[in-house]
């Protein structure tokens, strides 16, 4: 239904008169009930910066969506939409919003980070709609919307896509809640039953979670960022073809998609760092004739390359001083790690080790052992040695320094 046809036909008298308002950016015309938000009154601003953005996103040239304009109604009191013909009777009994054409509906939200966001969902679905010709499959379609969605917006400015660093900065979200719970719960989803989550599924939220995290995941990884930013071109496809397709375009890397998959499940907070975390190989120097494999403090998994056997004695020593958090003055910490803060139970910046799977053992979770300063250690599969310093994926940024150490 093109925008003028919901709205046209009643001027802004008469929806004055049963209560809405009209006001008009270059891209967005607001029909709202809602009075004494600011956020709101802010909507159609909002929405020309965020076209903008999907246009550099999506690869479409600004001229094309130059005259491009979307109707939303921002409701309130669901009823005053229905007395005025602006909510068809088709719809689905939606709970926050929905996009038809150029067309979206929100129901209003709590907060003003949640309302915009939702405003953002839905036209980010409006712009594929035009300038894709498509959503692709439903993870797609909605992980393209939230991880869109999510943005900052200060001082009049719109960021996109934006890097959270707190849930703070996105209250009432609650996408990483969900995935965690479901990790408490046992209900993690693998990466192919995100790819081919059904539609209906979409009527529980949480669903919406683990869109969002796989086109995370996806976007910001070195090794898959170039496959998934060519997935809008693929957009009008069917489901299955679009989901084969780039499948197979990353089928050489599939086990560590999987691995890394649930790597990123395991430890999943605000503020993530996806690329941080690729599991990369660690650098080997040699000291007195000796192979010394050197961990980075900043980095996620490091792969030393060494095969263990189920069982096996390990003889790890770990020397070096290093940098964990960088709050007015450095935080400095040997392998040991710091005790006056933990992470998951363990030191702050202790070294810690796991097995990496090389065959399909179903639980890909990793299973990390403190290791500390060394010591002699069995492991209970057999497998790739993988080393890194214990604390938050989140706060990686901030270390420097190195550990070196020797394995027997």
């Amino acid at each position: 239904v093109p925008a003028a046809q919901l709205w046209g036909q009643l001027d802004n008298q008469k929806l004055a008169a049963i209560g809405l308002r009209v006001t008009s950016g270059k891209h967005l015309t607001l029909i709202t009930d809602v009075r004494g938000r600011d956020d709101v009154d802010q909507f159609p601003v909002v929405f020309d910066q965020a076209v903008q953005q999907w246009c550099e996103y999506f690869g479409i040239e600004p001229a094309a969506a130059a005259s491009w304009h979307v109707t939303g109604c921002v409701m309130g009191d669901k009823q005053k939409f229905l007395d005025a013909g602006l909510l068809p009777g088709d719809l689905p009994n939606f709970p926050a919003g929905y996009q038809r054409g150029l067309n979206v509906w929100l129901h209003i939200q709590p907060g003003n980070y949640y309302a915009r966001h939702l405003l953002l969902h839905e036209g980010t679905h409006a712009f594929m709609d035009q300038f894709l010709g498509g959503y692709g499959p439903p993870w797609y379609a909605e992980g393209m919307a939230e991880m869109l969605a999510v943005h900052r917006w200060t001082g009049g400015k719109l960021n996109l896509n934006h890097k959270i660093g707190s849930r703070d900065e996105v209250p009432y979200w609650g996408r990483v809640k969900l995935i965690r719970t479901d990790r408490i719960n046992d209900k993690s989803l693998s990466i192919e039953s995100v790819l081919f989550t059904v539609p209906s599924a979409y009527q529980n939220v949480r669903y919406y979670g683990w869109s969002w995290a796989a086109c995370e995941f996806f976007d910001n990884h070195p090794d898959y960022q170039a496959a998934f930013r060519r997935l809008p071109q693929q957009a009008a496809r069917s489901s299955d073809d679009f989901n084969r397709d780039f499948q197979a375009e990353i089928a050489d890397h599939w086990t560590a998609v999987q691995l890394q998959w649930q790597m990123m499940i395991d430890e999943i907070e605000y503020g993530y760092d996806v690329a941080r975390a690729q599991v990369v190989p660690a650098e080997t120097v040699t000291v007195d004739g000796k192979s010394v494999w050197v961990i980075a403090g900043d980095r996620g998994w490091q792969d030393t390359g060494l095969q263990v056997s189920e069982n096996q004695d390990v003889q790890i020593t770990a020397t070096g001083e290093y940098q964990v958090k960088k709050e007015g003055r450095p935080w400095m910490c040997q392998a040991g790690g710091i005790t006056i803060e933990y992470y998951r139970g363990r030191p702050l910046g202790q070294l810690i080790a796991a097995i990496g799977p090389d065959a399909d053992l179903g639980d890909r979770s990793l299973k990390p052992v403190g290791i500390g300063s060394g010591g002699k250690f069995r492991f209970s599969q057999s497998g790739t040695l993988y080393l890194r310093v214990n604390e938050s994926p989140a706060q990686w940024r901030d270390n420097q320094g190195v550990l070196h150490v020797q394995i027997e």
